[in-house]
């Protein structure tokens, strides 16, 4: 996860995040391409192995970076529902807090419509 994260600072900030999780994919269209695009000449080995090389680490990093985000939201939505569900937890003045906001919309409401 620091990996993830120090890869996040280098890379730019959240709008990685955004990007990769926001990225369509469409395999019809990549299937139409590879059937009509042409293979090119072999162009210098060392060169493609290197931008392969560089890709394989770029994607590596995105996965890497996903599998963070996913992970922390997961330990978010697990943390949520063990509040949820556990009204022993919860803080009795944000209960007392959201009965009195709910009690002002209704009396408010019922003073609008006399």
């Amino acid at each position: 996860m620091a990996d993830a994260a120090r890869q996040l600072d280098q890379t730019g900030g959240a709008d990685v995040v955004r990007r990769l999780i926001a990225r369509p994919i469409r395999l019809e269209h990549t299937r139409h391409l590879e059937e009509t695009v042409a293979p090119e000449p072999a162009a210098d080995e060392g060169e493609d192995a290197a931008d392969e090389v560089r890709d394989v680490a770029s994607l590596e990093a995105e996965l890497a970076l996903l599998k963070a985000v996913l992970d922390a939201e997961r330990r978010e939505g697990a943390s949520l529902r063990a509040r949820l569900s556990d009204p022993a937890t919860a803080d009795a003045a944000d209960g007392v807090a959201v009965r009195e906001r709910w009690a002002a919309l209704v009396d408010d409401l019922l003073l609008r419509l006399r």
